[in-house]
């Protein structure tokens, strides 16, 4: 009898010790951790909710309604970026509403959705891209190669860029999340042209559209003048 439990027990004991001695030598860590999931910045296709958005904001700058505009088509925490240039110089604010600013003394969104044509009429959106072409030797090249209202994916911000050169002189003003949202806008979302001054980005947040970009730089046709150097 005990001679058949010491041929249990003995095999028991010894598996035991070499499955203890395993588990110590292991990093338990490594194993129950789950591994970091890398965000992938997926766009999504073109649908019948992003549409009706684009017509419905569309609509809003056709009645000059910024308020509509701000408390629906803005998201209240991921805001937008405001791209314009300042004496030829491209900068960049980021805001989180229009500011519906009436004076002429300096041209602000509100000027340009201001300037939206009032018709009724219906734009056709196209799902195609327009380029913008300043021509200062002949007006005949001047302005976009297609005219109406533009969807598509063609999000070259210049942005990111941006914000590294302001990072060389200003250490870490941008940080990690700053260039995680710059990335969402070019690599998730859309470009929305509407000739000829309105270009907005839209970006899907909590599962509906909003503006997360409007480009004032690409129509702005301001360059820095060359400076000549005095001759001692």
């Amino acid at each position: 009898m005990n001679n058949n439990i010491f041929r249990i027990v003995l095999p028991a004991l010894f598996a035991f010790a070499i499955t203890g001695c395993s588990v110590k030598d292991m990093d338990l860590g490594k194993i129950l951790e789950p591994k970091e999931k890398k965000f992938e910045y997926k766009r999504e296709l073109i649908s019948e909710d992003l549409t009706i958005r684009v017509n419905e904001i569309v609509d809003a700058m056709k009645k000059n309604d910024i308020e509509l505009i701000n408390k629906k088509y803005i998201h209240p925490t991921f805001g937008f970026y405001n791209l314009y240039k300042i004496k030829s110089i491209n900068v960049f604010t980021f805001q989180n509403q229009i500011y519906n600013v009436k004076e002429k003394k300096t041209e602000e969104v509100s000027h340009l959705i201001s300037r939206v044509s009032k018709n009724k009429y219906i734009f056709k959106i196209n799902k195609e891209d327009t380029q913008f072409k300043c021509s200062p030797l002949n007006d005949a090249y001047y302005g976009w190669t297609k005219h109406g209202l533009f969807l598509n994916d063609k999000t070259n911000t210049n942005l990111s860029s941006m914000m590294k050169k302001i990072n060389a002189f200003e250490k870490e003003k941008y940080k990690k999340e700053d260039f995680h949202k710059v990335k969402m806008i070019e690599k998730m979302g859309y470009k929305v042209v509407l000739t000829p001054e309105i270009i907005f980005y839209l970006n899907k947040i909590d599962n509906n559209w909003y503006i997360t970009l409007i480009d004032r730089i690409t129509t702005d046709c301001s360059y820095k003048k060359k400076t000549k150097k005095k001759v001692k």
